[in-house]
């Protein structure tokens, strides 16, 4: 039984002649699952609008089903892509509710320059 266990450890174990090839596994480990990306032909693409994020999503889509785009790369695209949407959503309130404001600050000095006493005296 014992010669069975010590069989069993063997195949399992690396050999002694292995370590390095282990050592040199470990080292490389964080390294294997990279993706190298090439930029001589990434293009600049403005982002300034809704539409135009629209328009990058799709050819990142079409790209990653033509193989054009490394999956990993499309994933970490689309969720910076993700996060850009979300400020731009939070601008365009910030600017609709700054015009509101404005809106509300005109509505409320005419308010202050209508007197309906100061009118009826006047008219008397």
């Amino acid at each position: 039984m014992l010669s069975e266990s010590n069989e069993k450890r063997s195949i399992l174990c690396l050999p002694q002649s292995g370590k390095q090839a282990m050592r040199d596994a470990r080292s490389r480990g964080g390294r294997a699952n990279t993706v190298g990306v090439s930029c001589h032909r990434a293009e600049y693409v403005s982002l300034r609008s809704y539409s135009n994020c629209m328009d990058f999503l799709k050819r990142l889509i079409n790209d990653v089903g033509r193989a054009v785009v490394p999956l990993k790369v499309a994933t970490t695209q689309g969720f910076l892509l993700t996060l850009h949407v979300k400020a731009l959503e939070k601008q365009e309130f910030e600017r609709q509710l700054n015009l509101v404001e404005k809106i509300l600050e005109i509505r409320k000095l005419d308010e202050s320059l209508f007197d309906p006493d100061k009118d009826e005296e006047e008219s008397a």
